[in-house]
C-alpha cells in the first residue's frame, strides 16, 4: 500500500474522483481495496467499472463477485455486458473496455481512470514493443500518468508500476482477500500470456535471472534518451508546423531543409501530425509516412487530400491542413 500511496502523493492524486476498472482479478482487487483504504485520507470519491466480455464461462462469475465486493465496500459498480462474439480480439476486447471506461469517466465527472498495470506487465509491455520494432519514441513503457493527447478525453493513472506480482498475490493471501482466476490467462495463442509464461521464465533460467530489472533499466535509458531528443524535436516542430484557427501550416522553406539535414526527425515530426490529425494510430505506417514526406516534396494537393480527407490548401507557397 504504501507504494501506491507514494505514487498518489507524487503525482498529486487527492481531492477528487476516479473511476478504478477492476476485472475481479488479483491485480484490479489489491489495487480496489489499497484505494478504499487510502480514500478518506485523500479525500478521493470511488467508482469501479466492470466488463462482462462474455467470452468464457466464468465471465459471470467474475461479475457478481466484484459487484458483491463493491456492494460491501459500499462503492458504485457500474456493469457493462459485452455482445457475444466469436474469436474477440485483445485489441477489440481493449478498445471496447476502454470507450465503456470513458463513458462512465464523463458521465460521474471523474478525474482520472485508475488501471492496476504492475511490474511484470510492465516487462511484458517492453519486450512486446522491441518484438514488434517499435521506434526509440515507442519502445518505452507504460507511464504512471498517461493522456490521450489528441482529444483529451481520459487521463489513465497506473500507481503500481512499481509494484512486483509475487508482492500482490502474497499480500492477498496475507489478508485472506478474495479474487478471480481468469483462465485464459494461461492460453499462450495470446502474445502477452506466451511470454508471461513460457518465454520469460526460460530468460529467467538459461539468460539472466534478473531480466526484469535489467528490462526496467533498460527502460529508464530509453526514457531519459527520449526526453533530450524531445526537447529538440519540440524546436523543430514549432519551426515546422505552426497552428492557428484550427488549422497547421507546413513551412515548406524549413521542411527540405529539415528533410536535407535530418530525414529521421522530419519523419518523428509528421508521425505527430497524423496523430494530431486522428489519424488511428494503428494505420501511421513508415510507409504512410515516407509517401507522404513524397507528397510534400512534389506538392501534390490531390493526392494529399486522398490522406486526409480534409481541406488542404497553399498559402505563400506554405500547405495549409484543416484540423478534423
Amino acid at each position: 500500500m504504501d507504494k501506491i500511496k507514494k505514487e498518489l502523493k507524487n503525482n498529486k492524486i487527492n481531492n477528487c474522483k476516479i473511476l478504478i476498472a477492476v476485472s475481479g482479478g488479483p491485480d484490479s482487487i489489491f489495487l480496489l481495496h489499497n484505494l478504499n483504504k487510502l480514500k478518506k485520507k485523500l479525500n478521493l470519491k470511488l467508482y469501479v467499472g466492470h466488463v462482462n466480455h462474455s467470452t468464457r464461462e466464468t465471465c459471470l462469475r467474475d461479475q457478481t463477485f466484484v459487484q458483491n465486493i463493491c456492494q460491501e465496500l459500499e462503492i458504485e459498480c457500474i456493469i457493462k455486458t459485452c455482445p457475444k462474439k466469436e474469436n474477440l480480439s485483445e485489441e477489440e476486447a481493449r478498445n471496447y473496455r476502454y470507450k465503456f471506461l470513458t463513458d462512465i469517466k464523463n458521465k460521474k465527472l471523474c478525474n482520472y481512470i485508475v488501471l492496476g498495470h504492475n511490474e511484470d506487465d510492465q516487462v511484458e509491455t517492453i519486450l512486446m514493443k522491441i518484438f514488434k520494432g517499435c521506434s526509440v519514441q515507442g519502445i518505452s513503457g507504460m507511464t504512471t500518468i498517461s493522456q490521450n493527447f489528441v482529444d483529451k478525453s481520459w487521463t489513465l493513472l497506473r500507481p503500481m508500476l512499481k509494484i512486483k506480482k509475487d508482492l500482490i498475490l502474497n499480500y492477498l493471501n496475507k489478508n485472506n482477500i478474495r479474487y478471480c482466476f481468469d483462465e485464459t490467462n494461461l492460453d499462450i495463442k495470446y502474445t502477452r500470456n506466451y511470454l508471461r509464461n513460457i518465454l520469460i521464465p526460460q530468460i529467467k533460467e538459461y539468460i539472466n535471472p534478473q531480466v526484469n530489472s535489467s528490462i526496467l533499466n533498460f527502460n529508464y535509458h530509453i526514457n531519459q534518451s527520449n526526453k533530450i531528443i524531445n526537447t529538440e524535436l519540440q524546436k523543430k516542430s514549432k519551426k515546422l508546423l505552426g497552428e492557428y484557427d484550427g488549422k497547421i501550416q507546413i513551412n515548406y522553406k524549413y521542411f527540405f531543409l529539415l528533410k536535407k539535414s535530418n530525414s529521421y526527425q522530419l519523419s518523428i515530426i509528421i508521425r505527430n501530425l497524423f496523430t494530431k490529425l486522428k489519424i488511428p494510430r494503428k494505420k501511421i505506417t513508415k510507409k504512410k509516412i515516407d509517401n507522404f514526406i513524397e507528397l510534400l516534396s512534389s506538392k501534390n494537393k490531390e493526392e494529399l487530400y486522398k490522406i486526409f480527407k480534409v481541406s488542404i490548401q497553399f498559402n505563400n507557397d506554405d500547405l495549409v491542413i484543416k484540423i478534423p
